[in-house]
């Protein structure tokens, strides 16, 4: 909830197959090229230990971690979310916005 509540508004919610879309275009100003920027964020919950680096500091820790995410059975899965921003096609994230939300954000 946390993550989710730096989200100004949710373009896209799929729960159970059933998704909604809102469309939301932030066109940018003076014609110039906004920054291409995403934010992910990938929660899972499991019922077993998952060896992952304590924090994402590089590329290679990235890569450890989804690894080790890919390592753990279907069986002890017990939920997967995926959130992201902006979401709307045309949106964008400035990097102003970006250091004010996720001022602990590691760019990789």
């Amino acid at each position: 909830m946390k993550e989710r509540s730096k989200f100004e508004q949710e373009t896209l919610v799929n729960v159970a197959g059933a998704a909604a879309c809102r469309s939301t275009y932030r066109p940018s100003s003076k014609g110039t090229m906004p920054d291409e920027l995403i934010v992910v964020t990938l929660l899972v919950a499991t019922s077993c230990p998952v060896d992952v680096p304590q924090k994402i500091n590089s590329l290679k820790d990235l890569k450890q971690a989804l690894q080790g995410l890919g390592c753990v059975g279907s069986e002890n899965v017990l939920g997967v979310e995926l959130l992201w921003t902006p979401q709307a096609e045309g949106d964008y994230y400035t990097k102003d916005e970006i250091i004010t939300d996720y001022p602990t954000l590691r760019q990789l």
